[in-house]
């Protein structure tokens, strides 16, 4: 593909990020790679993000308005209102190195025909960058991926929304971001875009997913309702799934719904959910955990996290 046919959508979920969103449109507009536009969607913002946003002056940025819908529908009006044949996304408190377009273009470039773009990326901690425990060998530099497989290994995404480029393309096989979740909105998207297309990765970092605390903190502070979590609606998906996108799919669910189970929450949903896994091939302890009484397990629960908050 040539380069010239290359260009991209950089679509920016704003929802009250006064405090980085300066930081990240410089390191978009500062890209070595220049042949883009920027979508800047406030999703109801009461700080003074815009205000920020409207003070760099960029003919390549566009601000688009909205009633706070969260950050699904933001991405989706960006989707929505952009016009580049690839789409890249970067949330409003992060940042990219300044070749990361230009590597995505050498990427596509070198294969074309992808489902998804994306390459991999550090959390960054009280100002502090650290390395995200993706098993990727270091000889490894570039080209096809497993997604359910790499996933599977630490469970930890080896795609981020801050570090994945789409074809526009992509978007018209497996649809956009699912409105109303509130988490794993973006790894729902990724399974449907791994289960129906080529994943195409880059070894290197070249984004940076801004933290206020590492990941297993922030996720366990709150469980939300089956409506608002992806891992209660992944049936149709695990249904139509291979083998290693089925393996992967138990294994996020039994991960997930630990604290469910043992708290004694969503009850009926919960154990929908868990009739539907296959613990085979799961590691034996998840079998025996949900083995217990919910008492028995709520005991367990919280031990572990006991345990686990002394060890931090």
């Amino acid at each position: 593909m040539s380069v010239d046919n290359i260009r991209f959508s950089v679509i920016i979920p704003l929802y009250n990020k006064e405090k980085y969103i300066e930081q990240t449109l410089c390191s978009v507009l500062g890209q070595s790679y220049p042949f883009f536009e920027v979508v800047v969607v406030d999703d109801g913002s009461s700080d003074k993000s815009v205000s920020i946003v409207k003070s760099i002056k960029d003919s390549r940025i566009r601000i688009i308005s909205q009633k706070n819908g969260g950050v699904a529908a933001a991405r989706n009006t960006g989707i929505e209102v952009s016009v580049e044949n690839y789409v890249a996304f970067i949330d409003a408190d992060d940042y990219w190195a300044v070749t990361y377009l230009e590597e995505m273009v050498n990427l596509i470039s070198s294969y074309p025909d992808g489902g998804m773009y994306a390459c991999r990326y550090a959390e960054v901690v009280e100002g502090k960058q650290k390395s995200v425990a993706i098993a990727l060998n270091e000889s490894f530099k570039s080209g096809y991926i497993s997604y359910f497989k790499l996933f599977a290994r630490t469970y930890v995404s080896p795609i981020c929304s801050s570090a994945v480029v789409i074809p526009r393309k992509s978007f018209i096989k497996v649809g956009i971001f699912r409105v109303g979740l509130k988490v794993g909105e973006d790894i729902d998207l990724w399974l449907r875009l791994a289960q129906n297309g080529d994943v195409i990765y880059l070894n290197q970092e070249l984004a940076f997913y801004n933290n206020d605390q590492p990941i297993d903190n922030r996720l366990s502070q709150k469980l939300y309702s089956p409506q608002e979590s992806y891992i209660f609606s992944l049936d149709k998906l695990y249904r139509e799934s291979s083998k290693d996108g089925q393996l992967l799919i138990d294994g996020l669910i039994l991960r997930t719904l630990r604290p469910y189970y043992a708290l004694g929450l969503y009850v009926r949903e919960v154990d929908r959910v868990l009739k539907g896994v296959n613990f085979e091939n799961q590691p034996l302890g998840y079998r025996l955990y949900y083995y217990l009484p919910r008492w028995m397990a709520k005991r367990v629960y919280l031990v572990l996290r006991k345990m686990r908050s002394l060890l931090r």
